[in-house]
């Protein structure tokens, strides 16, 4: 990242001549382009954002989408309450739901799946459906599963285009300040050639 950075004229500080590391964007096994993090503080954020906006055009620039997605025990948790079973049903089995594991949770599906890795971890989560009788709760909860439960837009992600954004991506204006946001998710973004800065 220096070295891209001294080429761009963004710094001024020589990677080379200072010993810095620049192979992450040398990587032959990275798919994606590289990417800058021009990094401010969140109190200036707001700065920063307007002047990107008066400098390339309103319509040039607007910030992410982001989607939060089910999990397993939210779907739960949400298909329990919304089939009026009692609470404490709903927090018996998410209490037997195998604990995650670096932050990932084990997807539902997953402990249905022999073939997959964490399957053995599970045993007592699905002894625990069949003592309580709760696989109509399982079965609506698979099929709620990694569907998109809330929408966001993304803390630092933006897209600067030389055309105005309204050619290439939906975009909705946030009420409260008037901010464009793309109305997809950046991958889609980036597969279609736009630019995201950090």
């Amino acid at each position: 990242g220096s070295f891209l950075a001294f080429v761009m004229y963004i710094t001024d500080v020589d990677p080379i001549k200072h010993g810095l590391l620049f192979e992450r964007f040398l990587n032959p096994e990275r798919d994606s382009p590289p990417d800058v993090d021009l990094d401010f503080d969140d109190r200036y954020r707001d700065r920063v954002y307007a002047y990107v906006v008066e400098k390339y055009g309103y319509e040039h620039v607007a910030q992410v989408l982001t989607r939060g997605t089910t999990k397993g025990k939210n779907s739960l948790k949400d298909i329990a309450r919304i089939q009026e079973f009692p609470y404490a049903l709903s927090n018996e089995l998410t209490k037997a739901y195998p604990p995650d594991i670096f932050g990932k949770s084990m997807k539902l599906n997953d402990i249905y799946n022999p073939s997959s890795v964490r399957y053995d971890e599970a045993d007592s989560f699905r002894e625990k459906v069949v003592d309580l009788n709760a696989q109509k709760i399982v079965e609506s909860a698979l099929k709620l599963e990694g569907r998109t439960r809330s929408t966001g837009v993304h803390a630092c992600a933006v897209l600067i285009s030389g055309k105005p954004l309204t050619t290439t991506v939906p975009l909705e204006m946030r009420q409260k300040d008037e901010i464009l946001v793309a109305q997809w998710e950046y991958p889609s973004c980036e597969a279609i050639g736009l630019l995201k800065m950090d």
